[in-house]
């Protein structure tokens, strides 16, 4: 039974119920009843090819399997368990810390452990944690690698920029870290910051001479750094959800030395 997030009701002792990605418990692992909010993890690796990718988390992840104590809508309780995605060097603590906790929980509720039972998953699609699916996808979409041939500018000629990158992404994730499948749509946009003080957003990959259609005109000579920022919309949809975003990817650069050319008479 996999769970990406975690339902936490409280029991019927005055505290409100609640939902939390993660439940949070004292140092004697007695359940608090508040809520962890974690930071958001880094980005892994896909590898689209159009037929759906599988996942992969970043060089030195690990997926952790822990138990948290839960209640069954007839208030029974429960252990829920969960997976979840981490730095290795915090996957050991964070393993510590919640099975711990549900042992605490566990022996208190259960002395014998002779009712204690996995939480029923719910009937339908399984659950899916939309930061998690929006951080997979974020992780896939490629990313430019500019370049302006011959490598070089003139004042007063145009320059023409090839991103390097598509303007669509059409894909899918299947996976261990995934129950379902979910389809991917995205459409991108380059901010070009032609480090000369411009700054322009395109609909386009542009391309080199004398096709591309994202070009400039320097009027002063010098070294300048072009930078391209990926900024893309996506749709995803699976287990019942769609959901667009937009994200803004890490910029690309390239140097790009601007010369200027002079007549000289010679009679």
């Amino acid at each position: 039974m996999i769970a990406v997030t975690a339902m936490l009701t409280m029991p019927s002792s005055g505290a409100a119920a609640q939902t939390c990605n993660l439940p949070e418990f004292d140092d004697r692992g007695n359940l608090t009843g508040r809520c962890l909010d974690p930071e958001p993890g880094q980005s892994g690796n896909g590898n689209g090819n159009g037929q759906g990718v599988s996942w992969t988390p970043p060089p030195g992840w690990e997926r952790v399997e822990y138990r948290i104590p839960d209640y069954e809508d007839d208030g029974t309780p429960c252990i829920r368990i969960v997976y979840e995605w981490m730095p290795g060097e915090q996957a050991a603590n964070h393993t510590t810390m919640t099975n711990y906790a549900w042992f605490r929980w566990y022996d208190r509720l259960t002395a014998d452990g002779s009712t204690m039972e996995a939480c029923t998953v719910e009937a339908g699609a399984p659950a899916i944690d939309p930061a998690m699916v929006r951080q997979m996808i974020v992780s896939q979409l490629p990313l430019p690698a500019p370049s302006i041939d011959p490598g070089r500018a003139i004042t007063g000629l145009r320059s023409y920029l090839d991103v390097g990158a598509p303007t669509t992404f059409n894909d899918g994730i299947t996976g261990d870290v995934l129950p379902i499948q979910v389809t991917i749509d995205g459409t991108a946009q380059y901010r070009v910051d032609w480090g000369d003080g411009t700054v322009e957003t395109y609909p386009s990959s542009g391309g080199p001479y004398p096709d591309g259609d994202i070009t400039h005109v320097y009027t002063d000579a010098g070294d300048h750094t072009v930078t391209v920022t990926p900024v893309w919309t996506v749709r995803w949809q699976g287990g019942g959800l769609d959901v667009s975003f937009t994200a803004e990817l890490v910029p690309s650069t390239v140097d790009l030395p601007v010369g200027e050319v002079q007549s000289v008479r010679t009679d």
